[in-house]
């Protein structure tokens, strides 16, 4: 069963924080002559949630049940991002046009990435899958 545990909670407003800052970034401050700022801006926004997710990810209690909690912190922010990313460009504040379908496309393309590692995860314990823990 999915729980939010206090630290997963945490992490889904700071990805909240973080995806908002760096859309309005994205959106604002970057032009098609300025493809550097989106690569300093990305790796920003990549090391903040990686290592927001690896500090909370530590502390949280959940890591002590059987469960493996990177699944629930990858689905929480791809829920927290997609989410964002479709309303940013359905509501207007993308400068691009056409980019409603990009962003479809890319929360399609994600959802099986994160369809795979369900399906990888649901067999194993803490990683590890189950006939080597019970042999």
């Amino acid at each position: 069963m999915f729980k939010l545990s206090r630290n997963l909670k945490a992490f889904g407003v700071l990805a909240f924080i973080y995806t908002l800052v760096f859309s309005y970034y994205y959106s604002a401050f970057v032009t098609e002559s300025q493809w550097s700022n989106v690569a300093i801006a990305a790796t920003i926004y990549f090391f903040a949630m990686f290592t927001t997710g690896l500090i909370l990810g530590a502390k949280d209690p959940i890591r002590t049940s059987r469960i493996d909690q990177g699944f629930h912190y990858h689905f929480v922010t791809y829920v927290v991002v997609n989410t964002i990313s479709i309303l940013w460009t359905l509501l207007g504040f993308s400068a691009e046009a056409n980019t409603v379908g990009i962003s479809l496309l890319t929360a399609l393309s994600w959802g099986v990435g994160l369809l795979v590692h369900y399906l990888v995860v649901r067999h194993m314990i803490k990683g590890i899958p189950r006939d080597k823990v019970f042999e």
